[in-house]
């Protein structure tokens, strides 16, 4: 159903922004653990690099007791750094153990590395710094799989966190957006606020300030030095949290770009507790999710996209929810035009009772059309659809109730937004994704119709 609602108000005060937009990898022993030392450095092999990936590990005090499990933190270094040292960040290496122990955690450090030939780690940067195929999103998954299966660790998300460095900073945020279904909490020290991310034909401008919807279910920290050369441009980062009311613990600092002073661990210390904190907070079920992301084929709580997309820009699944979604494309973020897709599928998660038939309608917001079908689950509860961008689509049983999305606004200049201390209209439209109720009429009849509520308020100016 879509609704028309017209509001006419006079604005007294406005709050905007502006948009412009070679090892062998070999578990430790209780020998390892009892020796003092405060790390060991090892690897494994990766299918996504194609060789050995090293890493640094740490394990907590008392970890040769058999049986115990625990949870697992990565640490992504900065530019030029490696997993056994990062130049700008003049972490204490053996100081870090005592962290460990304190908050009985595992602590991984990646290696970020792509070629040792050069210190740009991550494959991400401006354009020419896209050099290689290889995808760190390819490969966190990965490492995650090995330390789980090598170790004892607390599997899933809730049990799993990251804190990186300037452009591990960055990666943190990025791959915690990009796998919120993986990691429960990820902390940037200085993060760069943006990067593209991608293959050397195809990479897309990922910037952090315009895509916290995908981090709305992680808790997420960011440190930032006043006199840290990126410090205005995070505080950039920050607002972009409060535009899409995404929780963000902000910590604001009087230093540079760096996480702790020489032989300190503070701020590390303040990390790991914020990450670990959070493994203790039962998640909060949020009845609707949206992700942005720039690959042609992605997974996201468990839905499934896959699309012919051989340009730069997003794939942007909106409020989704079982009710439905609304699947979308924009070249750049926020508000960027359509990418240009011949073909989509959409997979949903397996929320859906098996072999239930469920009523379908599909609003095309270029065209205006509204489409009804029917589809049964698979034996698994998913439904499929080969949907065209720009599209809405709801999901639900005769008698359902109804589940409304706001689709878009128009104002009476058509302008985006109305002006301050002056009159104003401004016209809503609503999409109902799911039941007839509380109106009685046709399905058809009930989707297309259209309402007009008017509202006038006058403030002393």
């Amino acid at each position: 159903m879509l609704i028309s609602t017209g509001i006419n108000m006079r604005i007294k005060r406005t709050y905007h922004c502006i948009l412009i937009f070679f090892f062998t990898a070999l578990p430790l022993t209780g020998i390892y653990a009892q020796s003092g030392v405060a790390y060991t450095d090892t690897s494994h092999y990766s299918p996504a690099f194609g060789h050995q990936k090293a890493y640094r590990l740490y394990l907590p005090q008392g970890y040769q007791k058999a049986g115990k499990r625990y949870p697992v933190i990565y640490f992504f270094h900065g530019w030029g750094g490696r997993h056994f040292k990062d130049d700008n960040a003049l972490l204490e290496y053996d100081k870090i153990k005592l962290l460990v122990d304190k908050y009985q955690s595992i602590l991984v450090m990646w290696d970020g590395n792509i070629d040792t030939t050069e210190p740009r780690p991550y494959n991400t940067g401006d354009h020419g710094d896209i050099k290689y195929m290889v995808q760190e999103k390819d490969y966190f998954p990965e490492l995650i799989a090995h330390i789980d299966s090598a170790y004892r660790t607390l599997p899933g998300r809730q049990h799993r966190g990251i804190i990186g460095f300037s452009m591990g900073g960055f990666m943190a945020f990025f791959l915690a957006g990009k796998y919120p279904e993986k990691v429960t909490a990820a902390v940037s020290f200085a993060g760069s606020p943006e990067f593209f991310v991608g293959s050397p034909a195809d990479h897309t401008l990922y910037p952090v300030r315009y895509a916290f919807k995908n981090l709305a279910d992680v808790n997420i920290q960011l440190h930032n030095g006043d006199s840290d050369i990126l410090y205005f441009l995070n505080e950039e980062v920050k607002e972009g949290a409060g535009w899409e009311d995404v929780k963000l613990d902000y910590r604001k600092f009087h230093g540079g770009h760096m996480i702790d002073k020489t032989g300190e661990t503070t701020a590390f210390d303040m990390a790991m507790k914020f990450v670990l904190k959070s493994f203790n907070k039962k998640p909060a079920p949020k009845p609707r999710w949206s992700h942005y992301d720039l690959y042609p084929a992605f997974g996201a709580w468990d839905y499934s996209i896959q699309t012919n997309k051989k340009e730069p820009g997003y794939l942007f699944l909106r409020q989704v929810g079982k009710t439905g979604f609304g699947f979308y494309t924009r070249k750049w973020l926020p508000d960027g035009p359509p990418v240009n897709i011949d073909s989509a599928m959409v997979s949903t998660a397996a929320i859906y009772k098996p072999g239930r038939q469920y009523r379908i309608i599909i609003y095309e917001s270029k065209t205006g059309k509204l489409q009804e079908d029917l589809q049964k689950a698979d034996t698994s509860g998913r439904l499929s659809f080969n949907n065209a961008p720009e599209t809405e689509t709801g999901i639900y049983e005769e008698g359902d109730n109804a589940s409304f999305i706001f689709l878009d606004h128009t104002t009476r200049t058509n302008s985006r937004y109305l002006q301050n201390r002056k009159s104003g209209s401004l016209s809503l439209r609503l999409f109902n994704r799911a039941g007839t109720r509380p109106w009685p009429e046709k399905i058809i009849e009930t989707f297309i119709r259209t309402t007009r509520v008017s509202a006038s308020k006058k403030t002393p100016s």
